[in-house]
């Protein structure tokens, strides 16, 4: 049943009250990624299912082309083969997953190649790099029709192929500390793109007796973590894209998310002005374990910072680049400052040496 009272969306004046909050059942889940539909013109098709989720939660994940697909057929009158056009979400999904077995593909030949091993990230990082990648076609920032927008498997193949991730672990040393991953600036003249940040983590699995509670207590997540863009002090800048599930149809806000396992922040060049003088070289991605009520705190988790391009009005991260968090699962940012856990360094994991904060 269909719980929101919502004024028609702009730009959908077919989208009426009871359309909202039609995604049941495994689509719903905090940790698969799901897919809508849109035609060839990137509007969102009639018969793709509306988030939220009961929780108030971000669905779909993504979009992409589901009318108009052209595919392999039986004619039934006589058994011959034959090209059909159809329609459907069953025909969006495989979509993506066809993509997403080419990121794999990648993922585990260079993993091989490198003596590594992704286990415990690999469906988070393959989710990230869609999500990040994806191009805004609704509202700005994330929207319940679209959820992040529509895939590009190109750019999401760049961003790993660029390294422009960092895989990092809360664990029980580390869960009260705030993470924080440094960011290089451009010189002021030189801020003149947005910079996006994206984390996204398969949360522990949900505890029965939340099934019990009403619509507004109700959360899925078991740990949550909490994305900001800070600085050196380790104070919030920039907060990442919350949407409000009571009223589905509005923009995005910034704010606190205690409701996605996804989140991200996108901050605009007079956003990092503000914050920045001709002396700043570098703001943070910072990390936060707001709370846990899963046994297990070893809460791993994917960032992807930029687009992985450099010159001087690019944005880059000075510690991680696509590999694995330092040895016993310290965090990539004790490296960074010197702790040297395991007789490693930054460099060793691909970053850049850089001098205490």
């Amino acid at each position: 049943e269909n719980f929101y009272s919502a004024p028609p969306l702009a730009g959908h004046p077919g989208l009426e009250a009871d359309e909202w909050d039609c995604i049941y059942g495994e689509a719903s889940a905090k940790n698969i990624f799901t897919v809508g539909a849109v035609d060839f013109q990137s509007n969102p098709s009639w018969f793709s299912s509306f988030g939220p989720t009961w929780d108030g939660r971000v669905k779909p994940d993504v979009v992409t082309i589901g009318e108009g697909v052209t595919t392999t057929d039986t004619d039934l009158n006589n058994g011959n083969p034959r090209y059909s056009t159809f329609g459907g979400t069953s025909y969006a999904t495989p979509v993506v997953s066809a993509h997403a077995v080419l990121l794999r593909q990648f993922l585990d030949e260079r993993a091989a190649a490198k003596g590594e091993s992704y286990d415990g990230y690999l469906s988070a990082l393959i989710k990230a790099a869609f999500i990040h990648t994806a191009t805004d076609i609704e509202l700005p920032g994330p929207d319940f029709l679209s959820g992040w927008g529509e895939i590009n498997p190109r750019e999401a193949m760049s961003v790993l192929s660029e390294n422009t991730f960092i895989l990092d672990t809360f664990n029980e040393r580390n869960k009260r500390e705030v993470k924080m991953y440094p960011i290089r600036i451009p010189s002021w003249q030189n801020i003149n793109q947005p910079l996006k940040i994206t984390m996204v983590y398969q949360d522990y699995w949900d505890s029965p007796d939340n099934f019990c509670r009403t619509r507004d207590e109700r959360r899925e997540l078991m740990n949550n973590l909490d994305l900001y863009l800070c600085d050196a002090a380790g104070s919030a800048i920039v907060r990442p894209f919350v949407l409000d599930w009571q009223h589905p149809g509005t923009p995005a806000t910034k704010g606190f998310n205690n409701r996605d396992n996804v989140e991200q922040v996108l901050a605009t060049p007079q956003e990092i002005r503000n914050y920045v003088n001709t002396q700043t070289q570098s703001l943070f991605a910072c990390v936060r374990f707001y709370y846990e009520n899963s046994p297990d705190v070893n809460q791993k988790f994917v960032l992807i910072i930029g687009d992985g391009s450099t010159g001087p009005n690019s944005y880059g991260y000075t510690c991680g680049n696509g590999q694995f968090e330092p040895q016993y699962g310290e965090e990539c940012d004790k490296v960074y400052h010197f702790w040297n856990f395991g007789s490693k360094t930054c460099a060793d994991y691909g970053g850049m040496p850089g001098s205490p904060a």
